[in-house]
């Protein structure tokens, strides 16, 4: 024997289970930077409400359902779908549909549209109204809620859309 007891082997097991649990959910966005779940209520926006049912599912270039994963503009696509309310599919559509209204009157169910100066287009995402939006950000990450106070987002935001 090496001189290690079962009970301590199990101990170190269930430590780096718990550390891998840990590690996979806060790496998909479902919980903040410190690692301390992102508080605040949800809104009382069923459009919100269904953005948030798929925190953590991966980016996926193109994608528009949970099966599949999402891009920026599918994930905004196919939140309002799910509410029967037909939007156009890509970014440089989405930041023309609807009404646009002032960053500062920025409500629940807004698509707000950044200019991250991407050869691809516009990046969008969903207000949550509570200073935060739901997007898929990039290749490697996953839905998530970033703030719209993180001065990087801020400066970017470049038209805040009011589809009802």
């Amino acid at each position: 024997m090496l001189g290690y007891s079962v009970r301590k082997i199990s101990q170190v097991a269930q430590s780096l289970c718990l550390l891998a649990l840990i590690f996979t959910v806060s790496g998909c966005g479902i919980l903040g930077k410190s690692g301390i779940p992102k508080s605040g209520r949800i809104p009382n926006s069923p459009v919100v409400r269904t953005a948030f049912s798929v925190l953590g599912v991966p980016y996926k270039w193109g994608g528009s359902s949970p099966a599949e994963g999402f891009d920026c503009s599918g994930l905004v696509y196919w939140v309002f779908r799910q509410h029967n309310i037909n939007i156009p599919r890509t970014s440089t559509q989405q930041i023309k549909a609807g009404k646009s209204v002032s960053r500062h009157s920025i409500q629940a169910g807004d698509i707000v549209c950044f200019d991250t100066g991407q050869s691809q287009g516009y990046h969008v995402g969903l207000a949550t109204g509570r200073g935060s939006f739901i997007h898929s950000p990039k290749k490697g990450s996953c839905v998530q809620e970033s703030s719209l106070r993180n001065r990087y987002w801020w400066t970017r935001l470049l038209s805040v859309r009011r589809i009802f």
